[in-house]
């Protein structure tokens, strides 16, 4: 479950009941409170690995210093960077082209508007001590920098979505309690008491403890199927989803990936544009499809590799890795290069589904989404 970091202060508020609202804890001038729910989120982040990675930063041309012809900005302390977008949106979609590394020794390049390595659009460079990013080209407002990182997170904004539970809100308020007993009550017994139920003791194993080992089990993923399988398959060994286009909103016909409208239009979908700058090319409406027999690893239109769909871009006639990010306003559709290589189609394959129609993996939501590109759909 995810949810608005105002949210989770206001559990562990309730849950921390006349603690959260009180004179030279909480209230009025007094920080100690605020202060113990960060140290609080610090150190559940040291004992659960998960809680550390996919913070994303969004920078805009506010929060970036113009230097040239780039935009210079600031990594989060102690952030280990996985990812960098530059980030357009339209009415219609939120494009994200991923930034090209380049060298910091030769970031006055970016500065000049001149980078040395032709064929891509986006760079960006970290510096050696890794607290400072150049952009280029510089963000400009409606523009925007997504960061993704790893490490510990200790300030939030109120409207950052979080991965924190109810069960997270509980040893947050343990911590606190504990805390408070000890530092402000002086009751070492009860703050003994909050911390073994947070931290857990010889007798008894903490909450902490326990979050560490739930989070690990489900980084793990389902076991292994022990299912028994099917002893002869048909001809073309996809009967699981060769009929996908039935009754669903997507099909396969004649080597590409088509989308159906509310009008039910059937449209082809490919790619245009070169690295940096793809979109989706969206065909005329026809009124009726032959389908594939069957769902093809690889076709002129489309293929699956390495646990991804691809799609083809006419423009430079090879295949880009498609995947989602991103809830609500924030949704966003990712154009990568091709992953792996290819592949049988699989019903369990990681970032991409059929159910029945297919559906990509949102690595924001952890659900699997169908691919809207239609406005009438």
């Amino acid at each position: 479950m995810s949810q608005t970091f105002a949210d989770f202060r206001t559990c562990v508020a309730d849950l921390c009941t006349v603690d959260a609202a009180r004179h030279g804890v909480s209230l009025g001038s007094a920080k100690y409170f605020t202060r113990l729910v960060t140290a609080a989120l610090l150190d559940l982040q040291s004992f659960v690995p998960q809680l550390r990675e996919g913070h994303r930063s969004v920078f805009t041309d506010l929060d970036l210093s113009e230097d040239g012809e780039a935009s210079v900005g600031t990594i989060p302390e102690g952030g280990l960077i996985t990812d960098a977008y530059y980030v357009t949106k339209t009415t219609c979609h939120c494009l994200r082209r991923p930034v090209v590394p380049y060298d910091w020794s030769s970031r006055f390049d970016l500065f000049c508007g001149k980078p040395r390595i032709t064929g891509f659009q986006y760079f960006f460079s970290v510096s050696p001590f890794a607290d400072e990013f150049i952009v280029y080209p510089k963000v400009k407002s409606p523009a925007q920098l997504w960061l993704y990182w790893n490490g510990a997170k200790g300030i939030f904004d109120d409207a950052d979505t979080v991965k924190f539970t109810d069960e997270e809100a509980q040893a947050v308020a343990l911590y606190v309690k504990a805390n408070v007993c000890r530092e402000v009550d002086k009751d070492l017994t009860l703050a003994n008491s909050y911390w073994a139920s947070y931290a857990g003791s010889s007798a008894m194993m903490g909450l902490r403890t326990r979050l560490h080992l739930d989070w690990k089990r489900k980084s793990e993923g389902p076991p292994a199927s022990t299912s028994p399988q099917a002893s002869v398959a048909d001809c073309c060994d996809c009967s699981v989803v060769k009929c996908c286009y039935e009754g669903a909103d997507c099909g396969f016909s004649g080597g590409f990936f088509w989308i159906k409208d509310a009008s039910n239009l059937w449209h082809r979908i490919t790619i245009s544009g070169v690295a940096g700058e793809e979109v989706f090319s969206i065909g005329e409406g026809v009124e009726t499809l032959v389908f594939d027999e069957c769902v093809s690893p690889s076709a002129e239109g489309y293929q699956f590799g390495g646990g991804w769909f691809q799609i083809l871009n006419t423009t430079t006639n090879e295949f880009v890795s498609i995947s989602l990010s991103g809830s609500g306003v924030d949704a966003a559709v990712d154009f990568g290069r091709p992953k792996g290589s290819l592949a049988s189609i699989s019903t369990t394959a990681r970032f991409y589904r059929f159910d029945p129609c297919l559906k990509l993996y949102n690595s924001t939501t952890g659900e699997y989404c169908s691919l809207q590109l239609l406005d009438e759909a």
